[in-house]
């Protein structure tokens, strides 16, 4: 034993420790040499088979794992449809699709992918039985073209209860479908407007805080259908510290299975604000162009162009789209039918943004009914900017808290500092203009009148003297 360990200790490196072993034990002739060779043969060869065919079976169970699952999804999507082709009481109206790579995309959009082909975990399987629970209370042709959707009996003292807390109809659209189509409420004269091929891409970015789960799907999925896929860079959502469960894994699932990957999720680690949530989206934009857009919007026909040629023509210019109205109540889209009469941004001495009349020195300047308009301040939901003017001009002010006052601040330092604000009469989206907060606001505090006293204290000058005597 003695021997053995001295051996062992002189043994550098384990093919030495091994052959010592050998050579102590007899086993180095060569006809044993030749044994132990055959042994370690036959030994290797049953292990090697049995790893493949053990790999073979569990490749062939997730296989057909996955067929079983894209077929009932197949299945499901037939029968969707099979309905909807006999639903009589529902108006059909056809979508509008402005090119064959939209009516791909949307078809790509609307068809179930089912998890690209891996194995569902047991979570994944809960977060697919709940989405397809919501596509079955979808009631095909509901609200087509913007339509109104109207609700009776119990299902609309539902709706009513419901709104209380959600600041708009959710029973109601929870029923619409995600991609539904809008009219086309342009300007006739927007429809003949030839853009560049080469327009600068963009980074769409949504700030959501416990947005109910069906406008912010539909909000994505307009976005998608939208915009023309070259342009379109990337969907940035980043998710203000949400606490709805559906917002969490579900909302992951969702993106992975059924959303392209340009579409791309940031969550905060602590309530941060709109203000901030912008700045960390915009942090993350590689596009061009940065749009910043609410999460309950739906975007019009061929809105994005107009905004990316202007911004191409003069990149300090920061521009905003007609925001039309999609009513909390009933989900209506409202629009004036491509009318001349819009309203521009304005406010008032208390800090407040208004909606304007455009001055007749305004029309004008502006020379045709669908140029670029002058705008005092922006609503602050829907604007795009050049990327790196964004930065240059100051972003946002981060020592803003929360929510509000931020669109004066940024419209006044704009006008201020060499560049302009303009609305561009052939971009259009609606919103859903909500009559009042759903969620909370950390701590209570104003901080609308606080972040407005610090934009009045910035960029006002002696005019703050009245934002004071109006709001004392």
């Amino acid at each position: 034993m003695l021997f053995f360990i001295k051996q062992c200790s002189n043994s550098y490196y384990p093919h030495h420790f091994v052959t010592n072993f050998i050579k102590m034990f007899g086993l180095y002739s060569m006809r044993r040499r030749r044994l132990w060779f055959k042994i370690l043969i036959l030994l290797t060869i049953p292990s090697v088979i049995l790893w493949w065919y053990l790999n073979q079976t569990k490749f062939k169970a997730a296989e057909s794992q996955r067929v079983n699952i894209e077929e009932e999804g197949k299945n499901e999507y037939v029968e969707y449809m099979n309905n909807n082709n006999n639903n009589n009481n529902v108006v059909k109206k056809p979508a509008y699709t402005s090119s064959k790579e939209s009516i791909h995309q949307r078809k790509a959009i609307i068809v179930p992918v089912i998890n690209r082909g891996r194995i569902l975990s047991n979570k994944d399987r809960e977060f697919e039985a709940m989405i397809r629970r919501d596509l079955a209370n979808i009631v095909p042709g509901l609200g087509d073209n913007g339509a109104a959707v109207e609700l009776s009996g119990e299902e609309g003292k539902l709706a009513q209860e419901v709104m209380k807390k959600e600041a708009f109809n959710l029973v109601a659209s929870n029923k619409v479908s995600y991609n539904r189509t809008i009219v086309d409420a342009r300007h006739p004269l927007c429809k003949s407007v030839q853009y560049d091929d080469d327009l600068p891409d963009v980074s769409v970015i949504i700030i959501f805080n416990n947005e109910a789960w069906s406008s912010l799907i539909r909000t994505i999925h307009s976005v998608l259908n939208g915009s023309p896929a070259h342009l379109l860079k990337q969907i940035v959502l980043v998710d203000d510290k949400s606490d709805r469960e559906e917002l969490m894994g579900k909302l992951e699932y969702y993106m992975r299975t059924r959303l392209p990957n340009k579409v791309v999720l940031h969550r905060l680690s602590q309530r941060s604000g709109l203000i901030r949530a912008r700045l960390e989206g915009a942090k993350l934009a590689t596009g061009e162009v940065l749009m910043f857009l609410d999460s309950h919007c739906e975007v019009g026909t061929q809105w994005l162009e107009p905004l990316l040629h202007r911004i191409k023509e003069e990149r300090t210019a920061v521009v905003v789209p007609i925001i039309d109205v999609i009513d909390d109540g009933t989900l209506e889209y409202m629009h004036n039918e491509g009318s001349l009469l819009f309203q521009i941004g304005g406010f008032s001495w208390s800090g407040h943004f208004t909606w304007h009349d455009i001055p007749d020195r305004e029309l004008s300047r502006r020379g045709s009914v669908i140029a670029p308009t002058w705008s005092p301040t922006m609503a602050g939901g829907l604007f795009a900017i050049d990327a790196d003017y964004f930065w240059e001009s100051g972003s946002y002010d981060d020592k803003m808290d929360l929510w509000g006052g931020e669109n004066l601040e940024m419209s006044f330092r704009i006008w201020q500092c060499g560049g302009t604000v303009e609305t561009i009469p052939c971009s259009r989206v609606g919103h859903i203009f909500r009559s009042f907060h759903p969620y909370s606001f950390p701590g209570h505090k104003d901080t609308h009148g606080i972040n407005t006293a610090r934009t009045v204290e910035v960029w006002m000058d002696d005019y703050k003297e009245l934002f004071y005597m109006h709001r004392p």
